[in-house]
């Protein structure tokens, strides 16, 4: 299926989360510090730019929330402004298209998107003079607001020219650089003659410059090109629809006629800023994706056999490393201080995987490992066989009681029982105690009758500096109970709200509050929301299942097989005085 990255910028998804590394944004992913559940991760404004988020897929948008303005929760005599505007948009991964019932459906959530008052309106413009002149609707009694009627010829004399004047000199200005939202539009008569006019809303003013009206207030301007400056609507198209529609700040569902095409690529919106009692204020959107598709583990395990896609190389780790003699077209075992093994599992893609024949065998170059190994010492795996990829499916089927209980689950102690045997296989000191982290914490959970493992200890082993843990994690499929169904007052939110009223009361205030305005799921009747749904890395599994086409081929020479782009074939195959063809069929 096809695929965009969530923001502009990156070539990659690997090189897009290497430049979250350090921030808070992925290690936010299946857990957080405080010891709750988290299904997503967070992309801030530092990863997005101007440019704002775009969908990742193909799909239809299901559900919704615009916020017409952002929202305000109370924090002690403080009103804090956060937003709950969302989307949740559905998608089908149909691998072979001849094999529609192995396809998946899932779902992308875009949650704490800007609201609609973050942009210019539908008919956004730039006042481009250096002072324009406001105008208020005229007092005469027959005065014509709508103007000149279009497409009449009406002479400018006798009471035309009251019915059809110019609206009234307020006296006040625009100073230039002031963004407003055209509402209206209209021509009048001004000294004789037809002028056109618009009638605007101020969206925002510069700053230290005066303006005669404030933000949300309206008048009329003249509507010349060369006072004022059209633009073009920054609105996601979505959000248009929505904001046709007039229902803000509720949940919105839609089915049949009424859903709202996406495509991969198209933009949704921007981070929206969320300010939090005691930290500083933060502008970031929350990206989750799930599925409550029956087909999953069927899909993850590649049970129908499906056999589309770029394959892979899977090398694993202890296998004697080797070095090509070009002269001599042999391989030797890398011997003395050069001698090596390989590190670690490692997945190279078959398509970029430098290959040669030699001593009758066929080798490949794994360019992580810097040496050779013999195809025996490989694996060739399908695309879609994401359980062989290392994607590792744990379930916690029970609906939590407690959040503050979050971290007593099963999935997680499963999950610390990988890592500690993955980085026992390690080498480095810091590898080593990493080990010792991960087994203390382990005969904690299996000795400790009360297991009062804290939140920060889980989530510090969760999100450790090592790649090889980053790249466990992140393939970790977890079919838990989502944290976008129960409000403040429910029993799993109560315990922890209560505890925090009785040491932080304000911050405690402004979580209930800020709780109950962002959960949407009891709303949307097409989510189970009864049932545990299974929660995906957003930028991995996407990257997983993405099908990507080559621009290379593979060019057999004496002395390997190498990759060149298909243009450079073309450009040699010509030089050699090969010409294309076509080919058909005569009957």
């Amino acid at each position: 299926m096809k695929t965009e990255l969530p923001v502009d910028g990156y070539a990659s998804a690997h090189a897009l989360m290497e430049a979250m590394q350090g921030t808070n944004g992925d290690t936010f992913w299946l857990a957080k510090a405080e010891g709750h559940w988290h299904g997503g991760i967070h992309l801030k404004d530092s990863i997005s730019g101007t440019s704002g988020f775009r969908s990742m897929t193909d799909g239809h948008i299901v559900a919704y929330r615009l916020n017409d303005d952002y929202l305000r929760a109370p924090s002690g005599p403080k009103m804090l402004k956060f937003t709950s505007t969302f989307i949740l948009i559905k998608s089908t991964c149909t691998p072979d298209a001849d094999k529609p019932a192995d396809a998946l459906d899932f779902y992308t959530l875009w949650m704490q998107l800007s609201p609609l008052s973050k942009y210019g309106g539908d008919r956004p413009a730039l006042v481009t003079a250096s002072s324009l002149k406001v105008r208020q609707n005229s007092a005469e009694s027959r005065w014509a607001r709508g103007g000149i009627p279009a497409g009449h010829s009406v002479n400018a004399s006798g009471e035309n020219l009251s019915l059809y004047g110019v609206p009234v000199d307020s006296g006040g200005t625009l100073p230039r650089g002031t963004e407003v939202e055209i509402l209206e539009e209209a021509s009048f008569f001004l000294k004789r003659r037809a002028s056109p006019f618009v009638f605007v809303r101020v969206i925002s003013v510069p700053s230290g410059k005066n303006s005669s009206l404030a933000v949300g207030e309206t008048g009329w301007v003249s509507g010349l090109g060369k006072y004022l400056k059209r633009q073009p609507s920054t609105i996601p198209g979505w959000m248009q629809k929505a904001k046709a529609r007039g229902e803000f700040n509720q949940v919105v569902t839609l089915a049949g006629d009424d859903l709202i095409a996406v495509a991969a690529g198209e933009k949704i919106g921007h981070a929206g800023n969320n300010e939090s009692p005691g930290v500083a204020p933060c502008a970031f959107s929350h990206l989750e994706i799930f599925s409550q598709d029956s087909r999953f583990p069927d899909f993850v395990e590649n049970k129908a056999g499906l056999s589309v896609g770029e394959k892979l190389l899977r090398s694993e780790a202890g296998k004697t490393l080797w070095q090509y003699r070009e002269r001599e077209n042999r391989f030797v075992a890398m011997e003395g201080e050069s001698a090596r093994q390989t590190s670690d599992r490692q997945f190279t893609k078959l398509t970029d995987a430098k290959k040669t024949e030699a001593d009758g065998r066929l080798w490949y170059f794994i360019e992580k490992e810097n040496g050779w190994l013999p195809a025996s010492d490989v694996t060739e795996i399908e695309h879609y066989d994401l359980a062989e990829r290392g994607f590792v499916m744990l379930v916690q089927e029970e609906p939590p009681t407690d959040v503050t209980k979050g971290f007593q689950e099963s999935w997680l102690r499963e999950a610390y029982g990988k890592l500690e045997v993955h980085s026992a296989k390690q080498n480095g000191m810091y590898s080593l105690s990493l080990t010792e982290y991960y087994q203390k914490r382990l005969r904690k959970w299996d000795l400790d009758g009360d297991q009062k493992l804290s939140g920060y200890e889980i989530w510090r082993g969760l999100h450790c500096r090592e790649s090889w843990c980053r790249d466990i994690v992140q393939r970790l499929l977890v079919k838990h109970h989502s944290e976008w169904l129960h409000d403040a007052d429910s029993a799993r939110w109560r315990p922890r709200l209560a505890e925090l009223s009785k040491r932080y009361p304000t911050i405690a205030q402004y979580n209930h509050a800020h709780i109950n305005a962002l959960v949407w799921m009891k709303d949307v009747p097409e989510i189970r929301s009864g049932e545990a749904l299974w929660h995906m890395h957003p930028l991995v599994f996407l990257d997983a299942i993405t099908r990507k086409f080559s621009d290379t081929i593979d060019f057999q020479t004496s002395l390997g097989i190498y990759k060149i782009s298909k243009k450079s074939a073309d450009l040699i195959l010509k030089a050699e005085g090969y010409q294309k063809i076509s080919l058909c069929t005569s009957r």
